[in-house]
């Protein structure tokens, strides 16, 4: 799993292109309720070129290009990242959920988040992934900023802690960290995160495809199919392809997917048709490059 020859702007590239190929893949199946994606680059190329062109980035990459412009600047603040989400709500906002459209109207209403958990335990994890490039070294910056990321918009301790998870293994990634449980584990435990969620990702090494997502699902279902893959599936395309065809995934799924398979294997690992059917592809390994950059350390 994983390269230990590839550099931080491989794996930010990886993971921005990626995040925004599987995002538009699950597209493909959810909005055209497809009974299972294309298998095929070539054919791939055409589904995610339709589905990008109706909705140039979709909700999931646009937010998460909202926090790599927001952790470009000298300090992060989440106030200010919340402001750029609503700004972007309100010029665009296709395909945002309704419990994120919702959180950002409270937000802007009443200058604090919303306190009460959405009625569904959805899954925001996608949203978050930039933050494991620049925090790869800095674990309690990474913890925390990961969860109080999706505290934002969704106040539910099981969907922050399971997006917790996927970044400490895109993190393990950049530090060129092979094996990606144990520093999950480690940190769940360490931070008593739900049971339910450190059951299900302790029995990723021992259950195969048929057991993987199962029950309802939600954040903790979600993260163990999308950690499950990274673990198991040494092909990033067989991998992103299953997960959009999972029926416990959506688009927001498949985006944290692809954008965990893109770290771990770099972008060079995506079929290059997938990424010219993106509308700027350009523009996202631009960020990336800018995110991975050397920086100061703080004081």
């Amino acid at each position: 799993m994983g390269r230990p020859s590839l550099t931080p702007s491989d794996r930010a590239r990886g993971l921005l292109l990626g995040l925004a190929v599987g995002h538009a893949l699950g597209l493909s199946v959810g909005q055209r309720r497809r009974p299972r994606a294309p298998e095929r680059a070539d054919s791939l190329r055409d589904v995610i070129r339709a589905d990008s062109e109706a909705s140039p980035w979709g909700d999931e990459v646009a937010l998460a290009t909202a926090l790599v412009e927001e952790l470009l600047e000298p300090e992060v603040d989440l106030r200010r990242l919340a402001d750029r989400w609503i700004g972007w709500w309100r010029r665009d906002g296709r395909g945002l959920d309704p419990a994120t459209a919702d959180a950002l109207e409270h937000i802007a209403l009443h200058d604090a988040p919303v306190m009460t958990a959405p009625l569904h335990d959805t899954a925001p994890l996608a949203r978050g992934l930039p933050l494991a490039i620049p925090a790869a070294r800095q674990p309690r910056n990474l913890v925390s900023g990961t969860y109080h990321t999706v505290l934002l918009t969704h106040p539910a301790p099981r969907a922050a802690w399971a997006a917790v998870a996927l970044n400490v293994a895109a993190a393990a990634w950049v530090r060129d960290r092979r094996d990606f449980l144990p520093d999950i584990l480690e940190v769940l435990v360490a931070n008593d995160a739900p049971p339910d969620l450190l059951g299900r990702l302790r029995r990723i090494p021992f259950i195969g495809r048929g057991e993987v997502g199962k029950g309802d699902p939600g954040a903790v279902a979600r993260s163990e199919l999308v950690l499950w893959t990274a673990y198991h599936e040494p092909s990033l395309e067989r991998g992103m392809v299953w997960v959009a065809n999972h029926h416990a995934a959506d688009p927001t799924t498949a985006a944290a997917a692809g954008g965990l398979l893109g770290c771990r294997d770099g972008d060079q690992a995506i079929p290059a048709r997938w990424i010219e059917a993106l509308p700027d592809p350009g523009y996202l390994r631009g960020l990336a490059k800018r995110l991975s950059a050397p920086r100061e350390s703080p004081d």
